[in-house]
């Protein structure tokens, strides 16, 4: 009977030892995996959306995804893993996929209001009221003191014509922030639903008090004081619209954070240009900092940098900026108006007008650019050069009121007084309700004693509200002053 060598016995003994301990290990693992799944793991593992393709995007993205998608898989912190998950997607203008991880932590995560709160944000983008409305009320019952959640669910009551709850949700968020200019212009626009247009101007009254340059405000300032009756007034309100910022949502940092996440150079640059006409215009410069350090070669980038420093007078940085813009993009006419401009409020003429020159060298054809040389040659006296531009100017772009009314003003340097007059009515022709061009031509016919005609060009400028009321009050002194009467 044939046996084995006792030496290899020993082996055979420690295979099968290592071959129980190891299946016993992976037992046991599956075993823990499994326990630690449970319904959680299996709803947070539901919640990894198909991934989109992230190709365009640096490659720290794609890496993030993936780490975010193994802690799901293996149990790591999924619940933080879904929530970076969905951040980087909405962040990077992937909703349907942030929305998928913010419905899983809905379940998972149910105390935490900011899942809730993102995904009401991304279905009131959507227009999706009926659907955001249920989860903007968790979030204020989950976080009561966060005051840009009820300002959002206020809003969309409002937008839902839900008007009594929307005013109680205003009112709410008055309690915790009582200057708030969200709150106060939200209760003015329900007073207004309601006919209340004295409380509204109230309400509106505290909003400019605090913040005059909220352009939203004297929008509605303008159409109570037109329902008094108020002429003057409602044309100081709409004076005070051009010369204020465009309205934003209330700022709302929970949101705001998850723009670190963003690799979107467009995204970041469309959040700031967001800000910085809202106003905001220092929270606009580290989301152009981060869309220049993914695409250091982006042309709009650096324009659009460069102009935010413009209006913060940090001209030196500016200029690096818009030079740098006009040289990765030299064909588009728009940067070099943007870096002649400033080079103007930098006194710089030199570098300005050599600006000038190379642009028109790369853009023959942009009427901008011949905009800008037929004024520069306008301010030094070469008026027929001048006109050469303008009339180019107008061939391209019939529709500027401007062009019309340097080209008016070239002619009445001239003496060719008639010329200039029909210049002017031609530009009323395209732009009936310009304020530059009905001026012009009441002064003309005010100075040449045409009373008949000046009496008629008052007349519009008083009944067009573009027209300045300080303005009109001077058209109507020197009117006395030229035929010894008023003109109506």
């Amino acid at each position: 009977m044939m046996t084995d060598p006792p030496s290899r016995r020993p082996r055979r003994s420690v295979r099968w030892i290592v071959f129980v301990v190891l299946s016993g290990v992976i037992l046991i693992v599956g075993v823990l995996v499994a326990w630690r799944l449970g319904a959680q793991g299996h709803t947070a593992l539901a919640g990894i959306p198909l991934r989109p393709d992230l190709g365009d995007l640096p490659p720290e993205m794609e890496h993030r995804v993936t780490r975010c998608e193994f802690r799901i898989r293996f149990c790591l912190g999924p619940a933080s893993a879904l929530g970076e998950l969905g951040g980087l997607y909405q962040a990077n203008g992937f909703y349907p996929q942030a929305g998928q991880c913010y419905r899983a932590l809905m379940t998972i995560d149910r105390e935490n209001p900011k899942w809730p709160h993102f995904m009401a944000g991304i279905l009131t983008g959507y227009g999706e009221m009926d659907e955001a409305l249920p989860l903007l009320l968790r979030v204020v019952a989950l976080a009561p003191d966060y005051v840009p959640a009820r300002i959002r669910l206020a809003d969309a009551l409002l937008k839902s014509n839900q008007w009594t709850a929307a005013k109680q949700a205003y009112s709410e968020a008055l309690t915790r922030d009582p200057e708030n200019p969200y709150a106060l212009l939200g209760l003015a626009r329900c007073d207004l639903q309601d006919g209340n247009w004295t409380g509204a101007r109230g309400q509106l009254d505290s909003v400019v008090a605090s913040h005059p340059e909220f352009s939203l405000a004297w929008t509605l300032m303008a159409a109570i004081d037109s329902h008094f009756g108020n002429g003057d007034a409602e044309a100081d309100d709409e004076a005070r619209v051009k010369g204020g910022v465009n309205y934003r949502d209330c700022p709302d940092p929970w949101t705001d954070e998850l723009m670190a996440g963003c690799y979107n150079a467009y995204q970041l640059r469309t959040v700031a240009a967001t800000d910085s006409t809202a106003g905001d215009s220092r929270d606009a410069l580290p989301l152009l900092d981060r869309a220049l350090a993914l695409s250091p070669d982006d042309a709009p980038t650096h324009r659009q940098y460069g102009n935010l420093l413009r209006q913060l007078k940090r001209y030196g940085d500016a200029r690096a900026h818009l030079e740098q813009c006009v040289a990765l993009d030299p064909d588009t006419s728009d940067n070099w108006i943007d870096l002649i401009n400033l080079l103007r409020d930098m006194g710089d003429a030199p570098a300005a007008e050599r600006a000038l020159i190379d642009g028109i060298a790369r853009c023959p054809d942009s009427p901008n650019l011949h905009y800008e040389r037929g004024k520069q040659l306008k301010a030094a006296g070469h008026f027929e050069e001048a006109l050469a531009d303008f009339r180019l100017a107008l061939r391209v772009q019939p529709s500027e009121a401007n062009n019309y009314m340097e080209a008016a003003s070239v002619y009445f340097h001239l003496g060719r007084i008639a010329e200039g007059v029909e210049e002017l009515k031609a530009g009323l022709m395209v732009d009936p309700v310009n304020p530059g061009l009905l001026t012009g031509l009441t002064l003309y016919s005010i100075q040449y004693g045409d009373e008949a005609e000046a009496r008629e060009w008052v007349g519009r400028a008083r009944d067009d509200r573009k027209v300045a009321r300080d303005q009109l009050r001077s058209l109507e002194d020197q009117f006395r002053n030229r035929f010894g009467h008023n003109p109506y």
